[in-house]
């Protein structure tokens, strides 16, 4: 019948402990200061990973809740690289170089890119972080250069194309 109730009782009784089960695990590296996500790409990713016009910015596709700028959005009208924080817009994201504000004021972009091969390290933060980086509701980009030393580096580059090899 529609709207029937019906009920049954079962009484059940406690068995004996017969078998135990141990879960043990190695230790994990949690952030128990900070509720906020982040992703930290390291320098070794930065050397390693492709990159597709040496744009380091491209690697914080790897974190959670950030995707390619939906076409036709401010920054993908004017040729450059731009992606989207949990759902938010392309200009509503913050960058830090050296713990700088590094934010094109017109253009509500990075304002200085360093090239690959001077950063240490970058760490996108997605959501829950702190007051600190309060300006913009996006995502938080923390970009980190390498220090300097008494040896002298340097990468040269070169861009080789002719007949031949196209």
């Amino acid at each position: 019948m529609v709207a029937q109730n019906l009920g049954f009782e079962a009484h059940l009784q406690i068995g004996e402990l017969t078998e135990s089960v141990l879960v043990s695990t190695a230790e994990l590296d949690l952030n128990n200061t900070s509720a906020g996500l982040e992703t930290v790409i390291r320098n070794s990713e930065l050397q390693e990973l492709p990159l597709d016009g040496r744009n380091f910015l491209e690697l914080a596709l790897l974190a959670p809740g950030i995707t390619p700028a939906a076409q036709g959005s401010a920054g993908t009208v004017r040729g450059d690289f731009t992606f989207s924080s949990n759902g938010g817009r392309d200009d509503g994201n913050s960058y830090l170089l050296d713990g700088a504000y590094n934010v094109d004021g017109k253009l509500n972009t990075v304002g200085v890119r360093p090239p690959v091969d001077a950063i240490s390290e970058f760490k996108v933060f997605t959501s829950g972080y702190d007051a600190s980086f309060g300006r913009h509701a996006g995502a938080q980009i923390n970009v980190i250069t390498k220090s300097g030393t008494n040896t002298i580096d340097g990468t040269l580059y070169g861009f080789f194309r002719n007949r031949t090899m196209n």
